[in-house]
Protein backbone atom coordinates (compact mmCIF):
# COMPACT_ATOMS: atom_id res chain seq x y z
CA UNK A 1 0.00 0.00 0.00
CA UNK A 2 1.48 3.05 -1.05
CA UNK A 3 1.51 6.10 1.79
CA UNK A 4 -0.01 9.50 0.17
CA UNK A 5 3.00 12.10 -0.08
CA UNK A 6 0.97 14.45 2.53
CA UNK A 7 0.87 11.83 5.36
CA UNK A 8 4.48 11.22 5.30
CA UNK A 9 4.71 15.01 5.43
CA UNK A 10 2.44 15.14 8.28
CA UNK A 11 3.78 12.51 10.71
CA UNK A 12 7.35 13.50 9.73
CA UNK A 13 5.94 16.97 10.65
CA UNK A 14 4.76 15.88 14.01
CA UNK A 15 7.60 13.58 15.02
CA UNK A 16 10.43 16.49 14.32
CA UNK A 17 7.62 19.14 16.56
CA UNK A 18 6.63 17.16 19.20
CA UNK A 19 8.69 13.81 19.41
CA UNK A 20 10.86 15.32 22.69
CA UNK A 21 8.18 16.64 23.77
CA UNK A 22 4.77 15.32 24.49
CA UNK A 23 3.71 17.85 26.79
CA UNK A 24 3.44 19.95 23.76
CA UNK A 25 1.59 17.87 21.72
CA UNK A 26 -1.02 17.41 24.48
CA UNK A 27 -1.34 20.66 25.10
CA UNK A 28 -1.71 21.44 21.20
CA UNK A 29 -4.31 18.65 20.37
CA UNK A 30 -6.44 19.62 23.52
CA UNK A 31 -6.96 22.81 22.25
CA UNK A 32 -7.54 22.43 18.77
CA UNK A 33 -10.07 19.60 20.31
CA UNK A 34 -11.97 22.47 21.94
CA UNK A 35 -11.87 24.42 19.61
CA UNK A 36 -13.70 22.19 17.13
CA UNK A 37 -16.26 21.13 19.82
CA UNK A 38 -16.75 24.66 20.10
CA UNK A 39 -17.54 25.05 16.40
CA UNK A 40 -19.60 21.79 16.10
CA UNK A 41 -21.78 23.05 19.33
CA UNK A 42 -22.85 26.59 18.31
CA UNK A 43 -23.23 25.67 14.62
CA UNK A 44 -25.75 23.22 15.87
CA UNK A 45 -27.83 25.34 17.34
CA UNK A 46 -27.56 27.98 14.86
CA UNK A 47 -28.72 25.17 11.98
CA UNK A 48 -31.30 23.74 14.18
CA UNK A 49 -34.52 25.10 12.93
CA UNK A 50 -36.30 23.21 15.90
CA UNK A 51 -35.12 26.08 18.18
CA UNK A 52 -37.15 29.00 18.49
CA UNK A 53 -35.08 32.53 17.40
CA UNK A 54 -35.79 33.76 21.26
CA UNK A 55 -34.38 30.72 22.70
CA UNK A 56 -31.29 30.79 20.15
CA UNK A 57 -30.89 34.70 21.50
CA UNK A 58 -30.10 33.27 24.63
CA UNK A 59 -28.11 29.91 23.38
CA UNK A 60 -25.39 31.51 21.02
CA UNK A 61 -24.07 34.31 23.17
CA UNK A 62 -24.16 31.14 25.91
CA UNK A 63 -22.40 28.89 23.84
CA UNK A 64 -19.93 31.43 22.72
CA UNK A 65 -18.92 31.88 26.35
CA UNK A 66 -18.81 28.35 27.22
CA UNK A 67 -16.62 27.84 24.40
CA UNK A 68 -14.59 31.14 25.14
CA UNK A 69 -13.85 29.53 28.46
CA UNK A 70 -13.31 26.37 27.34
CA UNK A 71 -10.31 26.75 25.33
CA UNK A 72 -8.77 29.65 27.48
CA UNK A 73 -8.88 27.93 30.47
CA UNK A 74 -7.91 24.79 28.75
CA UNK A 75 -4.65 25.83 27.48
CA UNK A 76 -3.32 28.69 30.08
CA UNK A 77 -3.95 25.94 33.28
CA UNK A 78 -1.98 23.17 30.80
CA UNK A 79 0.84 25.49 29.58
CA UNK A 80 1.37 26.86 32.90
CA UNK A 81 1.38 23.02 34.66
CA UNK A 82 3.44 21.66 31.60
CA UNK A 83 6.09 24.79 32.02
CA UNK A 84 6.32 24.03 35.75
CA UNK A 85 7.10 20.75 35.49
CA UNK A 86 9.85 21.34 32.62
CA UNK A 87 11.01 23.97 34.95
CA UNK A 88 11.60 21.66 38.04
CA UNK A 89 13.44 19.11 35.46
CA UNK A 90 15.64 21.42 33.57
CA UNK A 91 16.68 23.13 37.48
CA UNK A 92 17.13 19.62 38.58
CA UNK A 93 15.22 20.20 41.72
CA UNK A 94 13.46 17.23 40.19
CA UNK A 95 15.47 14.51 38.90
CA UNK A 96 15.46 11.02 38.91
CA UNK A 97 18.20 8.93 41.36
CA UNK A 98 20.04 8.42 38.20
CA UNK A 99 19.95 11.91 36.82
CA UNK A 100 21.41 12.93 40.20
CA UNK A 101 23.80 10.63 40.43
CA UNK A 102 25.24 11.81 37.19
CA UNK A 103 24.89 15.54 38.07
CA UNK A 104 27.25 14.73 41.34
CA UNK A 105 30.10 13.01 39.12
CA UNK A 106 30.41 16.12 36.86
CA UNK A 107 29.76 18.30 39.79
CA UNK A 108 27.23 19.70 38.88
CA UNK A 109 25.04 18.93 42.13
CA UNK A 110 25.74 21.74 43.96
CA UNK A 111 24.40 24.38 41.48
CA UNK A 112 20.71 22.82 41.74
CA UNK A 113 18.62 25.93 42.67
CA UNK A 114 21.01 28.68 42.04
CA UNK A 115 19.59 31.32 39.64
CA UNK A 116 19.07 30.40 36.00
CA UNK A 117 21.01 27.02 35.81
CA UNK A 118 20.03 24.62 33.77
CA UNK A 119 20.91 21.35 32.88
CA UNK A 120 20.58 21.42 29.70
CA UNK A 121 23.02 24.74 29.52
CA UNK A 122 25.97 22.85 30.97
CA UNK A 123 28.67 21.75 27.87
CA UNK A 124 28.83 18.24 29.76
CA UNK A 125 25.45 17.99 27.91
CA UNK A 126 26.16 18.87 24.42
CA UNK A 127 27.30 16.45 21.72
CA UNK A 128 30.47 18.40 20.75
CA UNK A 129 32.02 18.39 24.27
CA UNK A 130 34.81 15.62 25.13
CA UNK A 131 33.12 15.73 28.29
CA UNK A 132 29.09 14.94 26.61
CA UNK A 133 27.52 12.45 28.72
CA UNK A 134 25.47 10.27 26.62
CA UNK A 135 23.88 8.22 29.53
CA UNK A 136 23.10 11.24 31.33
CA UNK A 137 21.46 12.87 28.29
CA UNK A 138 19.38 9.66 27.81
CA UNK A 139 18.51 9.63 31.30
CA UNK A 140 17.51 13.04 31.61
CA UNK A 141 15.41 13.28 28.24
CA UNK A 142 13.23 10.11 29.20
CA UNK A 143 12.41 11.52 33.18
CA UNK A 144 12.00 14.72 31.06
CA UNK A 145 9.25 13.58 28.72
CA UNK A 146 7.12 11.82 31.37
CA UNK A 147 7.10 14.58 33.35
CA UNK A 148 6.18 16.69 30.27
CA UNK A 149 3.41 14.41 29.57
CA UNK A 150 2.55 13.91 33.19
CA UNK A 151 2.26 17.70 34.21
CA UNK A 152 -0.09 18.02 30.80
CA UNK A 153 -2.37 15.74 31.75
CA UNK A 154 -2.87 17.16 35.73
CA UNK A 155 -3.06 20.67 34.47
CA UNK A 156 -5.82 19.44 31.40
CA UNK A 157 -7.18 17.20 34.68
CA UNK A 158 -7.46 21.08 36.77
CA UNK A 159 -8.75 22.89 33.85
CA UNK A 160 -11.86 20.42 32.47
CA UNK A 161 -12.83 19.08 35.99
CA UNK A 162 -12.34 22.00 38.12
CA UNK A 163 -11.91 25.41 36.74
CA UNK A 164 -13.62 25.25 33.84
CA UNK A 165 -17.21 24.28 35.44
CA UNK A 166 -17.17 27.27 37.73
CA UNK A 167 -16.45 29.68 35.34
CA UNK A 168 -18.97 28.30 32.97
CA UNK A 169 -21.54 27.90 35.40
CA UNK A 170 -20.53 31.55 37.01
CA UNK A 171 -20.92 33.26 33.79
CA UNK A 172 -24.28 31.17 32.74
CA UNK A 173 -25.56 32.39 35.92
CA UNK A 174 -24.50 36.08 35.36
CA UNK A 175 -25.75 36.00 31.46
CA UNK A 176 -29.40 34.41 32.84
CA UNK A 177 -29.67 36.87 35.25
CA UNK A 178 -28.93 39.81 32.59
CA UNK A 179 -31.40 37.75 30.47
CA UNK A 180 -34.33 37.66 33.38
CA UNK A 181 -34.03 41.65 34.23
CA UNK A 182 -34.40 42.27 29.90
CA UNK A 183 -37.48 39.92 30.06
CA UNK A 184 -39.02 42.13 32.77
CA UNK A 185 -37.74 45.35 31.34
CA UNK A 186 -39.61 44.39 27.60
CA UNK A 187 -42.96 42.92 29.88
CA UNK A 188 -42.82 46.57 31.29
CA UNK A 189 -42.78 48.13 28.82
CA UNK A 190 -44.58 46.22 26.91
CA UNK A 191 -47.58 47.16 29.60
CA UNK A 192 -47.12 50.28 29.55
CA UNK A 193 -46.95 50.27 25.80
CA UNK A 194 -50.25 48.51 25.55
CA UNK A 195 -52.72 50.28 28.43
CA UNK A 196 -55.86 51.59 26.79
CA UNK A 197 -56.17 55.55 27.14
CA UNK A 198 -59.44 56.33 29.48
CA UNK A 199 -61.37 59.34 28.07
CA UNK A 200 -61.56 62.47 29.77
CA UNK A 201 -64.97 62.38 32.15
CA UNK A 202 -64.77 66.20 33.27
CA UNK A 203 -63.87 69.68 30.77
CA UNK A 204 -61.81 71.98 32.83
CA UNK A 205 -62.97 75.62 32.39
CA UNK A 206 -59.62 76.81 29.98
CA UNK A 207 -60.02 80.09 32.00
CA UNK A 208 -60.19 78.82 35.50
CA UNK A 209 -59.02 75.68 35.59
CA UNK A 210 -60.56 74.99 39.07
CA UNK A 211 -63.93 75.36 38.02
CA UNK A 212 -65.91 72.51 36.44
CA UNK A 213 -67.83 73.38 33.87
CA UNK A 214 -69.95 69.79 33.64
CA UNK A 215 -73.76 70.70 33.32
CA UNK A 216 -74.37 67.90 35.41
CA UNK A 217 -72.28 69.52 38.26
CA UNK A 218 -73.16 72.98 37.98
CA UNK A 219 -75.50 75.05 40.95
CA UNK A 220 -76.57 78.32 41.16
CA UNK A 221 -75.94 78.37 44.99
CA UNK A 222 -79.15 76.26 45.42
CA UNK A 223 -80.03 72.39 44.55
CA UNK A 224 -82.66 72.37 42.08
CA UNK A 225 -85.40 69.22 42.89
Amino acid sequence: MTVPSFVKTSATSVYKNFAGNPGKLLLITGTIGWILSALAQVTAVVVNNKIPKDQKKFLIPQELADAAVNIASFFIITRTCTKIGEGLVKSGRLATPKIREHLAKLHLDTKIGTKDFSILKQPEMQELNPKFDKKLQKDYFDFADGVSFLSSTIGSIISCNVITPILRNKIAANHQKQSIAEDKMNAANLRISSAPVLPAQNTFNQKNPTTLTSPALKTNGSMRI
